[in-house]
């Protein structure tokens, strides 16, 4: 959670005008996006950044699939704060058709059993439509609150405890232990006597084999440590695919987490410049439209409201060696005809 918050948090973005520069209103939608900018960057009285809220908004976007932020308005209607609040304090309200009629909030209470229908509490907060950006992940038709990672990641994983339970019971029940005393010397009703007293001598979690010779030259005992038994090694493997199980529903790449262990240099780098289009590129593009669609008409005058977007900045940076090559690229277009120099330097 931490790791795709972080990184959906500080990505850079911008409000650009998406007029051509030779429009007539171009430089007045400049100003506006700026304007609009400076807003969000510190968009609540409590002198809160751009990363601080939506690292508050992302983590329960992760943890409980809603995330949630108030749109606040003076009482000319115009945007005032935007204030992250608690995902699972606030349910929307739904009629018989699906649709969308309020959004409640209960502080400090679980509101599950709220979902869809009106509360019968008197503590609870009344939200119109308009005055809550609500975004989840995983929304479905059986329940408008979405379905959370953590709930999808608890079914796997104990489905494969569950699993593994009769196999790690079965290993115990006939456990190899940590030793085996092998007595010589001894044998018959003496050897029966010393292994049922030994036995009785075991811990809880192990068992302590007894190996006799009749040889009746050979009088000693000595012990034969045995490192690992298989239930260790069955559990540790199930860890592993735990861990496996983790990456794999929130979309993260093992190598990313420092789970490196026999990957070659190359394969574990592209696995890191691929990461982000599992879980980090679906956010982005789910959180832009949400920014655009319901914060900016907010902020921006109606004439304007097509013609300037909120983009996270989202092109690739370029190494020395990719730089130089697009350099030679350019040359060579330019030498060619293909391209202009003014065409180059707008490039």
């Amino acid at each position: 959670v931490d790791s795709i918050v972080r990184r959906v948090a500080t990505f850079d973005w911008n409000i650009v005008p998406i007029l051509h520069p030779t429009d007539e209103k171009f430089n007045e939608a400049i100003q506006i996006a700026e304007k609009t900018a400076n807003f969000l960057r510190c968009p609540n009285k409590n002198n809160d950044s751009w990363q601080e809220v939506m690292t508050a908004f992302l983590t329960d976007v992760l943890v409980y699939d809603a995330g949630v932020l108030e749109i606040v308005r003076n009482t000319k209607g115009e945007l005032q704060e935007l204030v992250p609040l608690r995902g699972s304090t606030v349910a929307p309200e739904v009629n018989e058709f699906g649709k969308i009629k309020a959004y409640y909030q209960l502080p400090e209470v679980d509101n599950n059993a709220y979902v869809g229908t009106i509360p019968q509490s008197p503590t609870y907060v009344k939200f119109k439509t308009n005055q809550i950006l609500y975004m989840n992940i995983y929304k479905n038709t059986y329940n408008e609150k979405g379905n959370p990672l953590l709930e999808s990641l608890v079914n796997e994983v104990l489905t494969l405890l569950r699993s593994s339970e009769h196999a790690l019971l079965a290993l115990d029940a006939d456990e190899i232990p940590p030793g085996i005393l092998i007595l010589a010397g001894i044998a018959g009703n003496a050897a029966r006597q010393a292994q049922a007293d030994l036995q009785r001598l075991k811990g809880q979690d192990q068992k302590i084999r007894v190996l006799t010779t009749p040889d009746p030259s050979g009088i000693g005992a000595r012990w034969l440590e045995l490192r690992h038994t298989p239930k260790e090694l069955e559990m540790k493997d199930i860890v592993n695919e735990i861990r496996r199980t983790i990456f794999r529903v929130f979309g993260v790449m093992p190598v990313e987490m420092g789970m490196t262990e026999n990957m070659p240099k190359a394969t574990a780098t592209v696995q890191i410049d691929v990461a982000s289009s599992h879980l980090v590129t679906p956010i982005i593009e789910l959180l832009q439209s949400k920014i655009n669609d319901t914060i900016l008409p907010n902020l921006i005058p109606s004439e304007f409201r097509d013609k300037v977007k909120f983009k996270f900045d989202r092109e690739a940076r370029l190494s020395t060696s990719e730089k130089n090559e697009l350099a030679q690229t350019h040359v060579s277009y330019v030498k060619m005809g293909i391209m202009s120099r003014n065409e180059v330097r707008a490039d």
